[in-house]
C-alpha cells in the first residue's frame, strides 16, 4: 500500500511517526516520574509521622485524615487486610477509595500510618488527563509542519518531474534551475543522459535515412534492370524465371526498407504516408500470393464480410498481411490458406503444421525460429508484424495447435 504513495506523503507520515514515538516517549516518562516522585515523597512524609505518633497517639488520633495502627496497641491494633503489609511504601485500594501506608518494624513491633488520598487522586487524574491531552494535540502542529516541510522538500523534485514528463527529449535542466543541491545534482545528471540520448537519436534518424535513400537508389537499379531484362523477348525461359525471382526479391526488399523507414519515422510524419482499406489491401495481397500458394499445390481463398471503408498507412497494412501470407505459405503442405477480411480486421488461417503453445510468445521475438522453421528467413518476419502492431495499436492473436494449423487474427485501431 505504502509503495503507492507520493514523497510528500511519505515524508509527512515518517514526520507524524517521529512526533508519535517522541511525544509518547515523553508522556510516558513523566508518569513514571510523577509516580516515582509520589512514592518518594509520600514515603518521606509518612516516615515522618510515624515518631510523632508514638509520642501522643491521643492528638493524631483526631486527624481524619490518618489512621494509626500498631501490634502493641489494644485501642488501635494492625488490622486483619494490613497484614501483608510490607515495610515501607504501600498503596491501598478498598470499597472506601485509595489509601496510603508506610509500615516500620521497630524492636519487634510493627507500626503502620495510614492517609486518605482523595484529593491527590483527583490532582493525579487532572496532571494526567494534561499529559494524554498534550500528547493529542501535539499532533495537530506536527502534521501541519510535516506538510509544510513535505511540500517545500519535494517542491523541486515535483517540478523536475513535471518539466521533464512534458517533452522528456526537448527538456534541458541544470543544477542552477533546481538549487547547488541533490536535485540539482539530478537534474544535471537527467540532462547529461538525456543529452546522450538525443544525440543518439540524431544519429540514428540520420543513418536511417541516408542508408534507407542508399538503399533504395540502389534496389530502383535492381528492380528496372529486371524489368528492362524481363521485356526481353528472346529471353529464355530458365532465364526469365531467374530474373523474376530476382525481381521479386528487389521488390521484397524496398517494401522491408520502406517499413523499416516508416518506423523509424516519428508519429506525427505518418500523415503524409500513403493509405489503403482493407479490402483494396487483401485484394492486392491476394493477388500477388496466389501464384506461390497455386506452385505448391495450396488453395489461397479471399473472403470479405463487411470490411470497414476507414483507410489505414498503406506501407504497415502491407507489410502485416504479407508477412503473416508468407508464413502461412512456408509452415503448410497441404490444405488451404484463407485471408479474411471483416468490418473490424482480418485473419489469415491456414492447415499447416501449428505452432505449439510454449512456442507461440517466442516466435514474436527477432531472430528468432520455431523448432519447425521452413524457408530461409532470419526469423525477423512476425517479429516485425509485432512492432507494427504495437506501433499502430493494433491487436495481433494467435490462436494455433500443432499439425491443425494457426489462425493469426489482427484487430485494427479505427
Amino acid at each position: 500500500m505504502f509503495k503507492h504513495w507520493s514523497l510528500r506523503a511519505h515524508i509527512m507520515l515518517a514526520f507524524l511517526l517521529l512526533t508519535l514515538t517522541v511525544s509518547g516517549l515523553f508522556s510516558l516518562s513523566m508518569v513514571q516520574m510523577f509516580f516515582f516522585l509520589e512514592e518518594k515523597l509520600v514515603t518521606q512524609d509518612l516516615a515522618h509521622m510515624l515518631p510523632l505518633y508514638q509520642k501522643n497517639q491521643d492528638h493524631w488520633q483526631n486527624d481524619p485524615a490518618l489512621q494509626f495502627f500498631a501490634s502493641n496497641d489494644t485501642h488501635h491494633p494492625i488490622p486483619a487486610k494490613f497484614s501483608h503489609l510490607k515495610d515501607g511504601y504501600n498503596e491501598i485500594v478498598d470499597e472506601r477509595g485509595i489509601f496510603y501506608a508506610y509500615k516500620a518494624t521497630q524492636q519487634g513491633e510493627e507500626y503502620i500510618v495510614v492517609q486518605e488520598q482523595q484529593d491527590f487522586e483527583e490532582l493525579e487524574e487532572h496532571i494526567f488527563n494534561g499529559i494524554a491531552a498534550g500528547f493529542v494535540f501535539s499532533l495537530l502542529p506536527a502534521a501541519w509542519l510535516g506538510w509544510f516541510l513535505a511540500r517545500r522538500i519535494t517542491t523541486p523534485i515535483r517540478r523536475l518531474a513535471r518539466d521533464v514528463g512534458k517533452e522528456p527529449l526537448l527538456h534541458t535542466a541544470t543544477h542552477e534551475d533546481y538549487g547547488n543541491n541533490e536535485v540539482g545534482q539530478l537534474a544535471t545528471a537527467l540532462n547529461d543522459t538525456l543529452e546522450k540520448l538525443r544525440q543518439s537519436l540524431r544519429r540514428e534518424r540520420l543513418f536511417t535515412s541516408d542508408v534507407s535513400h542508399e538503399l533504395r537508389t540502389s534496389l530502383m537499379v535492381i528492380s528496372t534492370s529486371c524489368e528492362v531484362m524481363l521485356a526481353n523477348p528472346a529471353l529464355q525461359e530458365a532465364q526469365r524465371g531467374q530474373w523474376s525471382r530476382i525481381h521479386g526479391a528487389c521488390l521484397d526488399m524496398i517494401s522491408l526498407v520502406e517499413t523499416f523507414l516508416a518506423l523509424a519515422r516519428e508519429e506525427h510524419q505518418e500523415t503524409a504516408t500513403r493509405a489503403i482499406t482493407i479490402a483494396e489491401c487483401a485484394q492486392g495481397q491476394y493477388e500477388k500470393w496466389l501464384p506461390e500458394f497455386s506452385k505448391k499445390g495450396l488453395r489461397l481463398e479471399l473472403l470479405e464480410n463487411a470490411p470497414s471503408h476507414t483507410r489505414y498507412n498503406q506501407v504497415f497494412l502491407e507489410t502485416v498481411m504479407s508477412n503473416l501470407l508468407r508464413n502461412a505459405l512456408h509452415y503448410t503442405e497441404q490444405g488451404h490458406a484463407r485471408l479474411i477480411v471483416d468490418a473490424h480486421g482480418f485473419a489469415i488461417e491456414d492447415s499447416g503444421v501449428g505452432i505449439a503453445a510454449e512456442h507461440q510468445a517466442l516466435i514474436l521475438s527477432p531472430f528468432t525460429r520455431g523448432p519447425t522453421a521452413r524457408g530461409n528467413g532470419l526469423g525477423l518476419g512476425l517479429s516485425l508484424v509485432e512492432r507494427i502492431c504495437q506501433r499502430q495499436q493494433w491487436t495481433l492473436h494467435i490462436t494455433s495447435r500443432p499439425q491443425e494449423g494457426s489462425i493469426f487474427q489482427i484487430r485494427l485501431a479505427s
